[in-house]
């Protein structure tokens, strides 16, 4: 796509400049880290990215995306007398036009037989992408690209689209919501010719209320691909997503169809899954058979799921994320791996975004604790009481990381075994690097 080609796009107010034929570089960052060419202007509640021009000029952009309001047009017009090789496009709002921008690319690159895949669901989408992305790379090379990162909302979804090149011919495209009509938007936008739900859990309930109301917000995928694409993957092993209607776009994925899996490296259930899931559904819509590389297959490195060796200790670090359906089959996978005469750890921290719910969510999980027959845990951060209330064995509260950390290596050296797992705000990975 060419920088021109913004002059196609909703919501253009105005063209301050000439237009260029090079083709978009991207930015939304001021520094345009990468030498990009085109600064997007983003405003939000608390910050207005167009107080960042200059900056971005200075860091050598050449045009720009910017939100109209009072006075701007004749701002950017005396950018544009200080140096005519600038171009601005002065817009009804940066944030809509970047995402409309995006659904002319998308299209653009699928009219070259580019395929988008959408994936979404409560737990286990950034991993199952990874995976995605390492098995598909072994026939398809370099031709295929995925999200980066955590860039799977309304700003990060435009962003992956336009990493596109033309030389790619698949790409996995992560969306995540905590908002009713999320899932839909991010469809508008990727445009995705095949999907797959991972599952449906309890995540983001403060505003999705309930595990219906997960479904019906991540089940926007499986609608907009009924409708618009080619095939649904529909995750029978899921009670909530076997409930979903099928019709002759929807390919059921179950244990009776995916190859036998099993690893002493990955050691949870649900993350062979995620891999038996990626390799039939890749196998599926490329006509591949990846049997053989299953073996090879590791998970990211990219605080989950991972098995950290400490001197004689064993760690199992999950401090990405945590929602009361992940806690729950995480607690009781690594239970199921841990010797009985063995001195174990569970240290927990805060389940975010659980509304009304969110005392009787951390509640559930410390009677978990109690199902697996925990006997020593440490609760993290402002939920740690909650934990507490229903545990059976010896806990300690801290209200924050900072105070666990003064004491984590005396900690670090009593014991065999030490879960980790809290929401992404407490960053439990600091507990890592002061062992390591």
């Amino acid at each position: 796509m060419k920088i021109t080609d913004l002059k196609n796009i909703n919501g253009l107010i105005k063209i301050i400049g000439t237009l260029s034929e090079d083709e978009i570089s991207l930015s939304t960052n001021s520094k345009m880290p990468n030498g990009e060419n085109l600064f997007v202007a983003l405003k939000g509640d608390r910050f207005d990215a167009y107080n960042f021009i200059e900056d971005a000029i200075s860091n050598k952009a050449k045009a720009f995306v910017v939100t109209n309001e009072e006075g701007r047009e004749e701002k950017l017009k005396s950018l544009y007398e200080r140096d005519n090789e600038h171009i601005f496009f002065l817009v009804n709002d940066s944030l809509k036009f970047l995402q409309e921008a995006a659904k002319f690319r998308i299209q653009e690159w699928k009219n070259k037989d580019g395929i988008v895949f959408g994936l979404t669901g409560s737990n286990g989408k950034t991993t199952t992408k990874e995976i995605l992305f390492s098995l598909a790379k072994s026939f398809l090379n370099d031709a295929v690209v995925c999200t980066q990162g955590n860039l799977n909302n309304h700003i990060g979804v435009p962003l992956t689209i336009f990493s596109l090149k033309d030389e790619h011919k698949f790409a996995i495209i992560e969306m995540g919501t905590n908002h009713f009509g999320e899932i839909e938007t991010l469809c508008e936008i990727a445009q995705p010719d095949f999907g797959y739900i991972t599952n449906i859990g309890h995540a983001h309930t403060e505003f999705l209320e309930n595990l219906d109301g997960v479904l019906k917000e991540k089940s926007a995928l499986y609608r907009w691909v009924l409708k618009n694409g080619v095939k649904f993957y529909l995750n029978c092993e899921d009670a909530k997503l076997a409930t979903l209607a099928q019709d002759d776009k929807v390919v059921l994925v179950n244990k009776e169809v995916v190859h036998p899996f099993e690893s002493d490296i990955i050691k949870e259930s649900y993350n062979q899954w995620n891999i038996q899931a990626s390799a039939f559904i890749l196998e599926n819509i490329f006509s591949v058979s990846l049997a053989h590389e299953l073996k090879s297959v590791r998970l990211p490195k990219n605080k989950r799921a991972q098995w950290i060796d400490v001197d004689k200790t064993k760690i199992y670090l999950d401090a990405y994320n945590a929602n009361p359906t992940s806690m729950n089959l995480a607690i009781r996978e690594f239970a199921k791996n841990i010797p009985s005469d063995k001195k174990v750890l569970f240290v927990l921290g805060d389940m975010n975004e659980l509304g009304s719910e969110t005392q009787k969510h951390h509640e559930d999980i410390s009677n978990v604790l109690n199902s697996v027959n925990a006997k020593h845990a440490f609760f993290i951060g402002q939920y740690s009481q909650y934990y507490k209330n229903t545990f059976k064995g010896e806990a300690e509260i801290y209200k924050n990381l900072d105070d666990l950390c003064t004491k984590w290596l005396s900690v670090l050296n009593s014991y065999d075994y030490i879960f980790l797992k809290a929401s992404r705000s407490l960053q439990l990975e600091r507990l890592i690097d002061i062992t390591m």
